[in-house]
């Protein structure tokens, strides 16, 4: 807990700032469905967040924010590669958030020049591969 005086952010943002709602408790997707520009998500499996953006949409419909722009965040511990990609776009997940150095056998410890090879790899697999314009 911190306590501040009044602050001002210099340069101030030139759009609205978005705000993302974590957990995955009944109050907190009512949280992000009613106040929140996305939602994200911990560990979880493809039929799990499949289940939990639906009850975030539903939810959303109730609060009358169907039809405002939403993201859904997604670490999904059980699909993986291209299809893996595709599945999860499929249920609704707008951003698949990776840890690629994993697949490549590296720790967190591991230096940074074989995280930073590991991510070229991962955007040359998947980010520039053009796979989504299929």
């Amino acid at each position: 807990f911190y306590d501040f005086d009044r602050l001002q952010m210099s340069p101030a943002p030139s759009e609205p700032v978005p705000f993302y709602v974590g957990g995955h408790t009944d109050v907190a997707l009512k949280r992000a469905a009613r106040v929140g520009d996305g939602w994200t998500s911990a560990m979880m499996t493809g039929d799990q967040l499949a289940e939990t953006i639906g009850k975030l949409n539903s939810l959303r419909a109730e609060y009358g924010r169907a039809d405002e722009p939403f993201e859904f965040q997604a670490v999904c511990i059980d699909k993986f590669g291209v299809d893996g990609h595709r599945e999860l776009a499929e249920i609704g997940v707008t951003d698949n958030i990776v840890i690629p150095w994993v697949f490549d056998g590296l720790g967190f410890d591991a230096p940074i020049e074989k995280k930073k090879d590991s991510l070229k790899r991962f955007a040359d697999t998947y980010i520039h591969s053009g796979w989504q314009d299929n």
